[in-house]
């Protein structure tokens, strides 16, 4: 993974991103093709992307590569910056109405449902990162 790491545009502080990601056991593994949700008339790439025991659901649109072996470590680097991204969500809103607000849900149920998800996401990632792990990958990986 160093070598994706250093070499990701993306990343600013590679030394502290790789740092922090060596210490965890990292996987991703392709399901298939999947809707998000019922509501969703498109499918998508599905993986199931795993930091240690905690499993996250990870979707890339059918223009992405499937996962190979020389691209692996890439997909895991864009699964983390998602699944961050998806934690932050919840983290920036006080409620789902104001989160559904913000991401333009016209159905409060929707919004709170999509808003659960990014809870159990919150709760995931602290259960393998520290607080100071995520703020620092927060501010690193800015893909």
């Amino acid at each position: 993974m160093r070598e994706h790491i250093f070499n990701h545009e993306y990343i600013e502080d590679k030394e502290l991103v790789f740092n922090i990601l060596k210490k965890k056991k990292f996987d991703i593994k392709y399901v298939g093709l999947d809707k998000m949700n019922e509501e969703d008339n498109y499918k998508m790439h599905h993986y199931k992307f795993m930091i240690d025991k905690e499993i996250f659901d990870y979707y890339e649109g059918v223009g992405h590569d499937l996962i190979e072996d020389n691209n692996k470590y890439d997909k895991i680097l864009n699964a983390l910056y998602c699944v961050l991204q998806d934690g932050d969500a919840f983290n920036l809103f006080r409620t789902a109405r104001d989160f559904g607000r913000e991401f333009g849900y016209e159905e409060y149920e929707k919004a709170q449902r999509v808003f659960k998800l990014c809870k159990i996401t919150s709760i995931k990632l602290s259960r393998v990162f520290t607080k100071e792990e995520l703020t620092n990958l927060r501010l690193n990986m800015q893909f």
